[in-house]
Formats: structure tokens, sequence, C-alpha cells
């Protein structure tokens, strides 16, 4: 299995892994203070409203028989918005305090439009 990374809020700071970010629906739940059944609906609207795309989610393998399907960044940023939590509003703020920061290093963000342009 590959590693992935999971976004935690501890102590009101958003702390990023090291890996790529591919959460469960049960990882996003924790993270907004959610329930399951929430994000799936939440996943559902945003897949309705073709705001995510095919790359966003993958199918990982748990073990010999059992697979779960984990959902990349750009669901996670759409979802952050479609939750009225805590843990959201914190998640959207640091959103935005990353996207403006101006530190030597760079940070790249690509904001996908439904019809195919990037920004």
């Amino acid at each position: 299995m590959e590693t992935r990374g999971v976004i935690t809020i501890e102590n009101r700071t958003v702390v990023m892994p090291d890996a790529e970010v591919w959460m469960t629906i049960g990882e996003l739940a924790n993270l907004f203070y959610v329930r399951g059944v929430s994000v799936e609906a939440a996943i559902r609207r945003l897949e309705k409203d073709g705001i995510m795309g095919g790359e966003s989610c993958r199918r990982i393998r748990l073990g010999e028989k059992c697979y779960t399907e984990v959902y990349g960044m750009e669901t996670v940023i759409a979802l952050s918005f479609r939750f009225d939590t805590g843990q959201a509003a914190l998640f959207r703020k640091w959103i935005a305090r990353t996207a403006a920061r101006s530190g030597k290093e760079p940070t790249v963000m690509f904001l996908h439009y439904p019809h195919g342009t990037y920004c």
C-alpha cells in the first residue's frame, strides 16, 4: 500500500502531512467534525455540481479483499466550504493564509473550473 497523508487539526492548528493527501470518508468526517453520512452527501453534491473531477477520488487496497475510496486535496478544500463547523472554518482560514502568504517558497495552487479551465 502506498503512503498517503491525512490532514488533522490539533490545538486549533491545521497539521499537513508530508505525503500526498488522500483521505477516507471517516477521516474527512473527523477533520471537519461532521458525520460520515454528511461527508458522503456533500461528495455526491460536489459530483453532481461538476466540482469534483475523476482524479480527486481513488480506490486503495486495505487488505487482501478489502478496498476503500480515498479523496484528494481538491475534495478536501471543496468540502471545507460545504460544512459550517469550527474545524471547517479553521481549515478555510488556513487555506486562505497559505494561498496568500508571501514567503520565500512560492505556494502553487491549481483551482479547477468544472469546464476544464485552470486558474
